[in-house]
């Protein structure tokens, strides 16, 4: 049949392009899955005679696999569909040696074997690849050289993508070279040049396969651990090394290479010196001094080294040329110093011996005209700092300058000589003269007589003869100086004349005994009598003691001294009788400016044993393994101890002394001498141990202890264990402003050494400040545990309080003891200042603050011409004061108070100025002083009332708005209630058709799809009346492609000569972003103006009845999508979800854009062109449904823009031409503010 020119034009423009899309296109399928190879075409092309045939190329071969509708193969099954221009092709199983590689579906003319349609299909069957292998498995490189790391991976279909990480690092290396490998046989392979550092050392470098066939989570990987060798680096001690001259020092050198090194080699000033890496230097010497080279050699050829210097340091040595110079007096010198130190020193200067103000700074003494004071030894000292320490080095030099010598001088220059011992005098001039002068020594009375001709004059064996006058002159060859002389003085060191006897013994009761000693010396001698090393002063002791004291002087005024200690006072029995007391170590001490000599006596007294340490009672459980009852008295001689149960004595050996032990097993007795610091000897211990304690062996047990001088006894209670008994003897030891510390007498313990003590304690008044917080005269408890004295703290300054200790042991309680009241003391730092000082001179009222419990005197002072002075005492009795004052004079210029302590009004506070004025407001505590924590809860209640005020505001203004909005949606919904029939629609529609008008005043390419249907439902002669004119031209009209379908069309009917919408133009777009809501009102329009032309069988071209079959039988397609283009890429569903997707395949609604079969669903979405009309388009997209930004403005605004929009609606209606309603602009895609948001009413609506 031959075509039309039109349709040669539609073939020609189809073919091109097919051709542009025969681009292959890759499908992916898992091996022994199904998959289908589509292959579209145009139906048109069936209308020729024509061959279909598929063609497969994989590794092996390339062949044809499918002819027609016959598969060549058994896993091949053909889909051939030639009305929707449908050659498929099923591959069930597949596999890759058989499936993998390219399929060509090709449809050729038969005959003249033109091809028509070819399409291209790359179906990779997906194997995952092996995991990869890294080679050299071991690399191993040198540092700064190129290393290649291959990674290899076969098997996989397609090929792998190889990438390089490095371990830390979460990107994949860059600048590797992939080859691929083409097919699973070849591995593909990925080559990684790295040139590493030292720093790359051990360094893991990670190969990662991945292909298609695996999860996006799921790779293959190999690992390998990159080893680097790298030159020495060198690194020694830190330079430069200080060390102290004839110190050692260790010189380190530490190399890092790899491969290791063994051994260094140090050198010094290219001298070798040694091989290891630490290399001691010892007794260092300035030789050392030096700079050290440390170098290393591993082979990679680069010697790695490195400079240490070694600085010797050490104080400054100081030379001088000529240590000696002789000059004539008027003479110049200039004496050079010089000094090596290191480091160099810190200064350099010249001093002179016995000349403190003589100081020359720098190396160079200068000395010009000379005298005989210049005459001496001079100093050139040097100092450095060495280790934060002043180090020095000095050198003397002696000037000579000739010169008589001057005026003698003797040292010492009162000189005392020790009798019977040496004495030397030392004679100098001053100047001294030069040449060195003779010394002339000679005594007074017997001047013609030389002693001596040296400057020292030495007497061997001082005696009393030897003292007097001594004289000494200086003469030399230029003359003779002044003579000078001292008295020399003999002394004598006290020697005993009498001394006290070693021992002593008495007995108690002895009287009128005295103890004499004697001695002599020069000066007089003083005399010390001491018991037990502590002094017997007199008067003191006189209760006790007398001292007797005669003294006389002898020839050369040497005294004896004798001494007498008398034991008599009022305090011993009968005035002189001994007591036990007086057992003891005497000593007599004299002493005067050359020594001190004792003598030593010591004196026992026989006597009675005497109860030292007693414990009255010992406790013990029954059942115990043993108890001791111990006893200890003083006694001489020693004592015998005996000990009895209920006055029957207990029979054991060794009770009488010799510290034997009882050999009963019941009980054991011993008795030890023990030395007692407080006590001295004499001091002995009875022990009786009762081994496995039972009930009968509770009782009173007596220790007796006797000796020739009498007896004594001890009864010791032994009972069973029990609670403590009270303490006794409370008492304060010392007292402080907050604390006081007690002590007390420990009562029995009930048998347990652990034992605690407890201090209970309250305020004596009631009206006292709290103890700890509790309320006033509340009593608390103090845990003192073991400890006696025991601190109570927290108290309050200047407060009474009552104490009382008990004890607890396990068993229980003690009463407590007697009660105790003490006070602390004040402390004066806590005075307080009074607060809010004001004074109102009219009333002459002064007001003032207190913060105090403390019993105090307020003190007012005015100031009168710069004095102040005591106007008023005020008695504080309440925080807040008001007081008027009686002043000496009115017109004082500053009043101040000060706070003091009513007991003692010298103890006060720093005063403070009142603040002088008209009016003065009694202070409130309770507004002045408001506590912080309701400050706290005032600021947090106003902010949490700020929040929820702020709140209600936002919400009472959002529910406002909202119902502004509704009402004037329904005053809108009002306005434009009217709307024109359809019989009105229809008849306008047929006018402009008939008038050939240009299409309605809304953009071309906006959705009319009432005209539409009106047109399908014409009568076929009216449609086809004008067809071979209108047909070119009314298919493209408005932006749309209609074309006359044939009345076969393969088994589909069109009904007659009805127009098919082929496709949408490039601007075709519907009333809303999202392509056109089925729920909107144009399809429901269009389904209303569909019954009224003969049901729904006008819709779908063929009638049959109501149903929405396609001809062939099949359901239609109700699948809804979004565009991509259009909707910025959000695939899925339109806006309302109730209608749900197609399962089936939906190739026809992604490839065949806007081809709507005459049958097809009417609910069905519009599929339009990607392009975008930036326009019109919501920079947000889907936009439908949601509130319209315009109503945000004012409703005066709204008005405004209500009148314009009418207005300009009547202007387009008076042409003879369609008008659009607000509605049918709504239906037409002619988007305005009002009509989208009545698009939001009926939409919810429907």
């Amino acid at each position: 049949m031959d075509m039309t020119w039109q349709q040669r034009q539609f073939v020609l423009a189809f073919l091109a392009v097919a051709l542009f899309v025969a681009v292959a296109l890759a499908v992916d399928v898992r091996v022994g899955e199904d998959v289908t190879l589509e292959c579209r075409f145009n139906p048109v092309l069936m209308d020729k005679r024509h061959t279909f045939y598929w063609i497969r190329a994989n590794i092996k071969e390339k062949d044809n696999v499918a002819i027609g509708e016959s598969p060549l193969e058994k896993n091949y099954r053909i889909s051939f569909k030639p009305a929707e221009g449908q050659y498929d092709l099923l591959v069930s199983g597949a596999t890759y040696d058989r499936d993998n590689g390219r399929f060509e579906c090709r449809l050729k003319e038969q005959g003249t074997g033109i091809e028509l349609h070819s399409q291209s299909v790359d179906l990779v069957v997906l194997v995952p690849p092996s995991a990869p292998q890294i080679n050299p498995v071991s690399p191993v490189a040198v540092e700064g050289q190129p290393t290649e790391l291959v990674c290899s991976s076969a098997g996989g279909s397609p090929d792998p993508v190889l990438r390089w990480y490095r371990k830390g690092e979460a990107n994949p290396l860059e600048g590797a070279i992939t080859k691929p490998g083409g097919s699973r046989s070849v591995a593909t392979l990925s080559t990684l040049m790295v040139r590493p550092q030292k720093e790359d050392d051990g360094s893991e470098y990670r190969c990662v396969a991945w292909n298609r066939a695996m999860d996006i989570n799921d790779k293959k990987e190999a690992n390998v651990a990159l080893t680097v060798n790298y030159a020495p680096r060198v690194r020694v001690s830190p330079s430069p090394l200080n060390v102290e001259r004839g110190g050692s020092v260790q010189i380190q050198c530490q190399v890092d290479a790899k491969p290791a090194v063994y051994s260094v080699r140090w050198t010094r000033s290219g001298r070798f010196i040694a091989t290891s890496f630490n290399h001691t230097l010892r007794s260092v010497s300035l030789d050392d001094d030096g700079l050290y080279v440390c170098s290393a050699d591993n082979g990679l050829g680069q010697v790695g080294e490195a400079e240490l210097q070694l600085d010797v340091l050490h104080p400054p040595v100081v030379t001088i040329g000529e240590a000696r110079k002789e000059v004539d007096i008027g003479a110049s010198v200039v004496v050079p110093c010089n000094v090596s130190a290191k480091p160099a020193p810190t200064s350099v200067e010249w001093i002179k011996e016995g000349d403190a103000q003589f100081r020359s700074n720098g190396p160079v003494l200068r000395l010009n005209r000379v005298s005989a004071n210049d005459n001496g030894r001079y100093l050139c000292r040097a100092t450095n700092t060495i280790a934060s320490t002043e180090r020095s080095g000095n050198a003397t030099f002696q000037l000579l300058v000739k010169h008589e010598p001057g005026t003698a001088r003797i040292s010492p220059e009162e000189p005392i000589a020790v009798d019977e011992a040496s004495i030397t005098l030392t004679c100098v001039a001053d100047p001294p003269g030069w040449p060195v002068p003779q010394y002339r020594w000679w005594k007074a009375g017997a001047e013609g007589t030389i002693l001596g001709t040296s400057s020292e004059l030495t007497i061997h064996v001082a005696r009393q003869n030897s003292e007097g006058t001594y004289y000494c002159q200086p003469n030399n060859d230029l003359g003779t100086g002044g003579s000078s002389y001292v008295n020399l003085r003999v002394f004598q060191p006290p020697r005993f004349i009498g001394q006290l006897p070693p021992v002593l013994q008495k007995k108690a009761q002895d009287a009128d005994f005295n103890m004499t000693c004697s001695a002599q010396g020069k000066p007089k001698p003083s005399i010390t009598w001491l018991k037990d090393g502590v002094e017997i002063l007199p008067g003191s002791s006189s209760g006790a003691y007398e001292l007797v004291t005669d003294e006389s002087e002898g020839r050369n005024a040497i005294f004896t001294v004798r001494s007498t200690l008398r034991f008599h006072g009022s305090e011993r029995p009968a005035l002189s009788q001994l007591t036990a007391d007086d057992r003891g170590v005497y000593t007599c001490a004299f002493e005067n400016q050359i020594r001190r000599i004792e003598s030593t006596l010591t004196l026992k007294i026989e006597h009675a044993p005497i109860l030292l340490d007693h414990r009255p009672k010992v406790a013990s459980n029954v059942g115990s393994s043993s108890v001791q009852l111990l006893c200890q008295v003083q006694a001489y001689p020693r004592p015998n101890f005996e000990w009895s149960l209920r006055d029957v004595p207990i029979i054991g050996g060794g009770g009488g002394g010799g510290g034997a032990t009882a050999s009963d097993s019941k009980y054991e007795m011993n008795v030890t001498s023990i030395t007692n610091a407080a006590n001295g000897h004499d001091i002995y211990q009875g022990m009786l141990r009762i081994n496995d304690v039972k009930e009968s062996d509770y009782g009173d047990y007596t220790c007796k202890m006797w000796n020739a001088e009498g007896e004594n006894a001890a009864a010791v209670r032994l009972q069973a264990t029990s609670a403590p008994e009270k303490p006794t003897n409370l008492r304060v030891v010392q007292s402080g402003y907050d604390s006081l510390t007690l002590e007390w007498d420990e009562a029995f313990n009930g048998g347990f050494e652990n034992t605690i003590y407890t201090v209970l304690y309250r305020a004596v008044s009631s009206s006292s400040a709290s103890l700890g917080g509790g309320e006033a005269g509340q009593q608390q408890e103090d845990d003192c545990q073991y400890a006696n004295p025991c601190v109570i703290r927290g108290l309050e300054q200047l407060q009474s309080y009552t104490f009382q200790v008990r004890a607890e042991n396990t068993k229980g309680k003690s009463p407590v003891s007697s009660a105790l009241t003490a006070s602390t003391v004040v402390d004066l730092s806590r005075i307080p200042e009074p607060k809010q000082v004001a004074y109102e001179p009219k009333t002459k009222t002064i007001s003032f603050n207190v913060d105090s419990q403390l019993p105090l005197m307020a003190m007012v002072e005015s100031r009168v011409d710069g004095d102040w002075a005591l106007s008023q005492k005020i008695s504080v009795r309440s925080p807040v004061s008001r007081e008027v004052v009686d002043l000496v004079k009115d017109d004082v210029d500053d009043i101040r108070i000060k706070l003091c302590l009513e007991m003692n009004t010298t103890l006060c506070s720093e005063a403070v100025v009142a603040v002088t004025g008209d009016l003065v407001q009694e202070p409130t505590k309770a507004l002045t002083e408001l506590p912080a924590k309701y400050m706290v809860a005032i600021i947090v209640a106003c902010v949490v009332g700020s929040l929820v005020f702020v709140l209600f505001a936002i919400f009472y203004c959002y529910r406002r708005r909202r119902a502004q909005k509704l009402k004037k949606l329904l005053e809108m919904e009002k306005a434009h209630s009217a709307r024109p029939t359809i019989g009105q629609q229809q008849q306008q529609q047929q006018q402009q058709q008939q008038q050939q008008q240009p299409p309605p005043p809304y953009y071309a390419g906006l959705e009319n799809k009432g005209r539409d249907q009106s047109l399908m439902n014409t009568s076929h002669g009216s449609m086809l009346d004008d067809a071979a004119s209108k047909n070119a031209l009314y298919a493209t009209q408005n932006g749309y492609g209609y074309a006359v379908a044939s009345a076969q069309n393969n088994g589909h009917a069109n009904g007659g000569g009805d127009w098919v919408n082929m496709a949408y133009t490039e601007h075709s777009y519907s009333n809303s972003n999202n392509g056109g809501s089925v729920n909107s009102q144009d399809s429901l329009w269009q389904l209303k103006l569909a019954s009224q032309n003969g049901g729904v069988g006008g819709v779908n071209g063929g009638g049959g009845g109501g149903d929405h079959q396609l001809g062939n039988g099949t359901l239609p397609d109700r699948s809804y999508h979004y565009d991509p283009m259009t909707h910025g890429g959000y695939g899925g569903f339109e806006d309302y979800s109730h209608y749900p997707p197609s399962n089936g395949d939906d190739y026809m609604q992604r490839n065949n854009y806007g081809v709507v079969t005459a049958n097809g669903d009417p609910y069905a979405a519009v599929h339009k062109n990607g392009k975008r009309m930036e326009h019109l388009e919501s920079t947000y997209h889907n936009v439908s449904g949601l509130p319209d930004p315009y109503m945000e403005a004012e409703p005066e605004e709204m008005k405004q823009h209500q009148q314009q929009q009418q207005q300009q609606q009547q202007q387009q209606m008076a042409p003879p031409q369609h008008h659009l309603s607000f509605d049918e602009s709504l239906e037409s895609g002619y988007s305005t503010p009002n009509s989208r948001n009545r698009r939001v009413i009926r939409e919810i609506i429907v």
